[in-house]
């Protein structure tokens, strides 16, 4: 499964895509951004093991405690474009030699 989100803040949107993909048991889950705003630091979550998420319920209630943390620090990298083009370039690739 690839998520993909044009810019990221603190990667909370796309922490959460993965974090319920993979409770629902993806195979692998890819996130891909090709830009971050600011340099920053920001707290990438995990579910604990202990932890079930049912995507499809309406009324879920978790807490800080559910989750495991870890302090990620962002960097600046070679620019959107650049990095864009690489992937597409990888996708491109591994659809090739499927075919």
């Amino acid at each position: 499964m690839i998520v993909f989100d044009d810019f990221t803040t603190e990667g909370k949107s796309i922490g959460w895509a993965r974090t319920l993909l993979t409770s629902v048991k993806a195979e692998q889950v890819i996130a891909l951004t090709i830009g971050k705003y600011r340099d920053s630091r920001h707290t990438a979550y995990q579910l604990r093991p202990s932890t079930t998420v049912d995507p499809f319920e309406v009324n879920y209630h978790l807490a800080a405690t559910n989750f495991a943390t870890t302090a990620v620090t962002g960097a600046a990298g070679p620019g959107p474009d650049d990095a864009l083009k690489a992937t597409m370039s990888r996708f491109i690739a591994a659809a090739r030699s499927t075919d």
